[in-house]
């Protein structure tokens, strides 16, 4: 059974625990494309605001970005 990938397209991230791409925990980015790498692990392509490129993200370095996260800024 192949597991769904937990982000979607078109989502607001907030970058969490990253460790492969060297971003400060906090900054927020929008997936622009999920890539299934085996049936149960996806790399998300992520579009940080502070960053010309996009960013390839595991599942444990991202977290979907909610109220919480914007209300101190």
């Amino acid at each position: 059974m192949v597991e769904l990938p937990k982000f979607k397209v078109g989502e607001l991230v907030v970058s969490s625990n990253s460790l492969t791409s060297g971003l400060i925990d906090g900054q927020v980015g929008l997936v622009v494309k999920v890539e299934m790498i085996t049936r149960d692990h996806y790399i998300y392509w992520v579009r940080f605001s502070k960053k010309e490129n996009d960013s390839p993200m595991w599942d444990t370095e991202i977290k979907l970005l909610d109220e919480r996260d914007t209300r101190n800024r």
